[in-house]
């Protein structure tokens, strides 16, 4: 969020003159609910150790209309095909979230 969504919002708000609106998918209900929330006791170690402020994310959250968070059923991530591992049974469901094509090599020319 800090190191890349809002600079690169920023400047597409630059670019195109108008508002840009984020929206953030979570496919973990408990994140949804530490973020929206701003703390949580569990991950006080957070900023330590992963240099994660929830407090920091929550504000971001509650600024107003450009940024915002809900849960997202992990079938629905785009994103798992790039972040974990997809095991055959998943893998043309992931292709086909991703607009790609599996086709056979045999039957190409």
């Amino acid at each position: 969020m800090f190191t890349e969504v809002i600079n690169v919002q920023t400047m597409l708000q630059q670019l195109l003159e108008r508002p840009i609106r984020v929206n953030y998918r979570q496919d973990n209900q408990a994140v949804v609910d530490i973020v929206t929330s701003g703390y949580s006791a569990k991950l006080r170690h957070a900023p330590r150790v992963h240099r994660v402020n929830m407090s920091s994310v929550n504000e971001v959250l509650s600024e107003g209309f450009l940024h915002s968070i809900w849960y997202a059923h992990t079938a629905e991530q785009i994103a798992n095909g790039l972040t974990k591992v997809i095991s055959p049974a998943e893998w043309p469901s992931m292709l086909h979230q991703l607009c790609i094509q599996d086709f056979d090599v045999d039957t190409e020319s």
